[in-house]
């Protein structure tokens, strides 16, 4: 899936619409230049998973793991940015101390390159993997975005790539366009 995202409002948007197709026990890994817009939507996607759209979500920079409760589940949205070392592989020690319950819908940051350590902190099941870019080169922070979304899924869980699918059907929807308005439009893949 794709996406041409115009602004912030947009993907706030976007984040919400990933929200609503993700379960307990997803993992969303954000990738993407500084600036780009993953605390946008990390933020967007915890306050729909909470239901709470006016509460306060500060970026986990400096606590790595900021926790959240809801009636669906728990939610842990991480930050790896200081986690990376000098080769970005991350320092796989730090990593494997943070505390990701299972349970939980855990959304991070600058998740680890590294696929052998995403693998065994279970970031290749039930995984939405989204990179952000900036559309052009040297993009700032009015540029437009692109959104690429990739569902990661090892354990081959069927009800995971229904939900994939659905979120494709909605997303090419007509009254999703509607909903989106011009700031965020679907491409072709």
């Amino acid at each position: 899936l794709n996406w041409r995202v115009g602004n912030a409002e947009s993907m706030t948007r976007l984040g919400e619409e990933l929200a609503g197709s993700a379960r307990a026990g997803d993992r969303v890994l954000l990738h993407g230049a500084v600036g780009v817009g993953k605390t946008v939507l990390a933020r967007a996607l915890v306050r729909a998973w909470c239901d709470t759209p006016d509460d306060d979500v500060p970026s986990p920079s400096f606590a790595l793991v900021c926790a959240y409760d809801s009636a669906r589940g728990p939610c842990l949205h991480a930050d790896g940015y200081r986690l990376q070392d000098d080769e970005s592989q991350g320092d796989e020690s730090q990593w494997m101390a943070l505390e990701l319950p299972p349970e939980a819908l855990i959304i991070v940051e600058w998740p680890p390159s590294s696929a052998a350590l995403r693998a065994r902190l279970g970031f290749d099941r039930r995984c939405w993997w989204l990179e952000l870019s900036f559309e052009s080169r040297g993009g700032d922070q009015d540029s437009p975005r692109l959104a690429r979304l990739e569902a990661l899924d090892s354990s081959h869980d069927g009800a995971f790539a229904a939900r994939v699918r659905a979120l494709r059907a909605r997303c090419w929807s007509s009254s999703a366009r509607k909903r989106f308005g011009k700031h965020l439009l679907p491409i072709a893949d």
